[in-house]
């Protein structure tokens, strides 16, 4: 499992699939080992076998929600909007809650010209005291699309949406840490395809997966 996700992080989809196929090999049925083996196939464009293992893992594990919405997100991604909406809906029926999928399934609702459920899925997230630029740019929309120009006016004040946080860098460790950051092998500008959130930007995937002395103290901060 560690190595089919290391492998995945790092680009090496073929032997990432090889990893999780050889976990499934040892222990038959493991979750996690279904689901990093749908995301290398989804990853390394076999999208069909991917949505197949996915639909397999959702029925197999009636109680997981993970297998649904990483369904929906194959779903949204290829443009099947029903399909990733009803994955979604599934999710949170099965572990009610999860503000991801209350954001993703709003993303799904607006591109699929249902503003109405849109807001209702925004107003659900916001009602658990959590922020998200995300949601709030989605509200924003829904209301849009509704003729509620005010009220999205109200709501479309940069200030609901962007809000800056900056960690400071371990005492002795700032250059350090940029420059093991900046050199690090899971450092990817990939990790958003569809580049919705940002342009020109890269994300490391888990600092922790090699770790050195100025990244050990900043995940202890």
């Amino acid at each position: 499992m560690n190595l089919g996700r290391l492998l995945l992080e790092t680009g090496k989809l073929d032997e990432a699939q090889n990893a999780y196929e050889q976990a499934l090999a040892s222990r038959h049925g493991f979750l996690p080992a279904e689901l990093g083996l749908a995301e290398a196939m989804q990853a390394n464009g076999d999208t069909d076998s991917a949505r197949s293992a996915l639909e397999v893992s959702a029925t197999t594990h009636p109680d997981a929600a993970e297998p649904c919405t990483l369904l929906g997100n194959l779903f949204q991604e290829i443009g099947e909007l029903k399909g990733a909406i009803l994955a979604y809906t599934d999710s949170l029926e099965r572990q009610p809650g999860q503000n991801a999928v209350l954001s993703n399934r709003a993303a799904a609702y607006l591109k699929a010209g249902q503003a109405e459920n849109a807001l209702a899925d925004a107003d659900a997230y916001l009602a658990s005291g959590k922020r998200s630029a995300n949601i709030v740019a989605y509200r924003v929309l829904a209301l849009q699309m509704l003729g509620h120009n005010e009220e999205a006016k109200v709501w479309s004040d940069p200030e609901t949406m962007v809000f800056p946080h900056v960690p400071d860098a371990p005492e002795g460790f700032a250059d350090a840490l940029e420059a093991d950051i900046r050199a690090h092998p899971t450092l990817t500008e990939q990790w958003d395809p569809s580049r919705r959130a940002a342009r020109g930007g890269a994300v490391t995937a888990e600092l922790m997966s090699h770790p050195t002395p100025a990244i050990e103290s900043f995940v202890r901060l």
